[in-house]
């Protein structure tokens, strides 16, 4: 079926008629045939006349009608009431989802359970707000924490300057926020959660977070919400965008980044000992898949044990040998001669002052028959010899050592080969380091 859309009430009935204000039991001095909202026409009004009832006031119509109708017209105009205590300990509570107007009239409460008494503009945990612009408030001094009414806005504007690390406390509303926050912090933290979950560290910038009922989480538009804390990409820009922290081993503090610390721990570093804790260092370094247990260990580079093969191509060298010979010759330096000296021959010839003539020495009679009566060799006219034969009296002058100088011609083989040498070389190379093709990016992890 179709409905055909009534028309809007743009006057309540009886706007500008006598009418009475309709109660919702008959108070003191009322008539008894009265309207109420409790009991409506009372009985009376529904007795004959001649048994003793009373007619219902017509002004009670009017007054009905027209809080019926100016109702109407209300919510016709796009009009929403706001939370009523009273009202809903009258019908024992809102029911889930109903919609009723925040109090500052900018965004709209819906009850997310049946029988709903809690008050959404203080600490109603069933209540959720829908869209209702921003809010500002500063954080200097102190904690703050966010009424109901305050965190409905999905805009949370943030001002004032730090004097300590501060938080900010919100409802636990199933809630997305944008977060603009201009404060002065200097060294100090902003941290925005829930009283009893988890939540982050806010940067001075724009950025989206949203809370699942307990805990609060970042969400932008420069980190997926794939990748967690700890995760890292690689970034190509030059400046790091918020929430990340760069791999290089810096010491980072533990209260800053508390959700990376409790992801990291030490494992990379300890820092201080005691406030901060190191990130782990991709600074020239190449990442490897491994174990949990391995992570956090690194290795130097290396070559693996390999061996290098040397192809050469089959090929012959023709060899020819015409054959040869050596001439030797010795020098003329060898002749020599030997001075033999002198060889005395002794004998004597001539007068004896006795009886004339004597030989004596190298000299003898050679026919004895010769010699004189008296048997001395003293005739003149014997027969004389002479004896050479006799003993050396002298020596050569040197022993005539020498040397001889040979000389053997040093003429080449004349051997031929018929073909270059090769003379292969193995040549040493390579850099300072084992590493393929690389380009450099910054690696950045999740910090918050």
């Amino acid at each position: 079926m179709s409905l055909t859309v009534p028309s809007k009430i743009s006057i309540p009935f009886a706007e500008s008629g006598s009418r009475n204000v309709i109660n919702a039991n008959l108070e003191a001095g009322d008539a008894s045939n009265k309207a109420t909202y409790t009991y409506g026409f009372p009985q009376i009004t529904m007795t004959p006349k001649a048994s003793g009832g009373l007619p219902p006031f017509g002004r009670d119509m009017n007054g009905i009608l027209y809080s019926v109708t100016a109702m109407l017209q209300y919510m016709q105009a796009g009009g929403q009431y706001t939370y009523d205590a009273s009202f809903a300990t009258a019908i024992g509570g809102y029911n889930q989802g109903a919609l009723v107007q925040q109090a500052d009239l900018s965004g709209i409460w819906v009850s997310t359970a049946d029988n709903n008494t809690s008050n959404p503009e203080t600490t109603g945990a069933d209540w959720m707000p829908l869209d209702s612009g921003s809010y500002s408030f500063n954080v200097t001094t102190a904690n703050v924490t966010l009424t109901n009414g305050q965190a409905a806005h999905p805009v949370l504007i943030i001002g004032g300057t730090l004097t300590g690390s501060r938080i900010i406390f919100v409802p636990t509303f199933r809630q997305i926020w944008t977060i603009i926050n201009n404060t002065s912090r200097g060294s100090y933290t902003l941290t925005i959660k829930t009283a009893n979950g988890t939540g982050i560290t806010l940067t001075n910038s724009v950025e989206q977070i949203v809370c699942d009922g307990t805990n609060i989480y970042r969400v932008t538009a420069e980190q997926a919400t794939t990748v967690p804390i700890g995760g890292l990409v690689w970034h190509f820009g030059q400046t790091i965008p918020s929430g990340y922290l760069l791999a290089n081993g810096q010491a980072v503090s533990r209260t800053l980044y508390a959700a990376l610390f409790g992801v990291l721990g030490t494992k990379y570093g300890s820092g201080d000992g005691s406030t901060t804790f190191n990130l782990p260092n991709l600074m020239s370094r190449f990442i490897r898949g491994g174990t949990v247990s391995q992570l956090g260990t690194t290795a130097s580079d290396s070559i693996r044990s390999h061996g290098h093969g040397v192809t050469q191509s089959a090929h012959t060298h023709g060899l020819s040998d015409p054959g040869h010979s050596h001439g030797a010759s010795t020098a003329g330096a060898g002749s020599h001669n030997h001075d033999r000296g002198t060889m005395e021959i002794t004998g004597y010839f001539g007068a004896n002052t006795n009886d004339g003539m004597q030989w004596g020495g190298a000299f003898y009679e050679r026919d004895a028959t010769k010699n004189g009566a008296d048997g001395n060799n003293d005739r003149p006219n014997g027969h004389l010899g002479f004896q050479a034969s006799r003993s050396w009296t002298g020596s050569t002058s040197s022993n005539g050592s020498h040397t001889h100088t040979v000389t053997v011609n040093s003429a080449q083989s004349g051997i031929s080969c018929g073909g270059a040498t090769a003379n292969i070389t193995i040549q040493n190379y390579g850099a300072t380091e084992t590493a393929p093709a690389h380009i450099y990016g910054l690696p950045i992890l999740r910090a918050v």
